[in-house]
């Protein structure tokens, strides 16, 4: 009886093909993983994946980062759906949603992805080592590309990063690295 009811909202959610219902319960949906038992996961799974590949769109920051959410928490589960976990993840990236990852403060999912790599007390130096590292910007269309897409992911997110700190990272690093063209764009 649970599972009959899981899948008839799966395929009521994908039969509907309505991109902002289906991407608002993939987003509650992505936020609880963590509370389901894997029986449950490794059912939802195929139907996940089918909405996924009919529905959504890599070329969407939102879409790639939802998708991606869900492909965490399932790997984090260990489900048995590695290729089709390999699969969509590599096709639901994008340049914007690559700046997400690396400006994206988040220390659990940090943690899975970097293991071993920093505690508590060390994700702050790590996290902007890691942005220095990831968005050196060496021309004035590479900073005016970054703003845009940073721009964009603000207005979707506002509390997975600190904004303040990320342009304060990026902006130390180039100034050091490539003086005076800073300075044209902020005059």
């Amino acid at each position: 009886m649970y599972y009959d009811t899981r899948t008839i909202i799966w395929t009521t959610i994908h039969n509907d093909k309505n991109i902002e219902k289906c991407l608002e319960i993939l987003e509650q949906y992505s936020q609880s993983i963590s509370q389901f038992h894997i029986k449950t996961l490794e059912h939802d799974f195929p139907f996940f994946y089918k909405i996924t590949l009919n529905i959504l769109s890599p070329k969407s920051f939102v879409h790639c980062k939802i998708v991606q959410q869900i492909i965490c928490e399932y790997s984090m589960k260990e489900i048995n759906f590695t290729k089709d976990l390999s699969n969509l993840s590599n096709s639901f990236t994008n340049p914007t949603y690559q700046i997400y990852l690396t400006i994206r403060y988040d220390f659990r999912l940090d943690n899975y992805k970097f293991p071993n790599q920093f505690d508590f007390e060390t994700y702050p130096g790590f996290k902007e080592q890691l942005i220095k590292k990831e968005l050196l910007l060496l021309s004035i269309k590479d900073i005016q590309t970054f703003l845009t897409m940073y721009l964009d992911i603000y207005k979707v997110i506002k509390d997975d990063f600190y904004p303040p700190r990320t342009l304060d990272y990026i902006i130390d690093t180039k100034y050091r690295t490539k003086n005076g063209e800073i300075e044209k764009l902020v005059n």
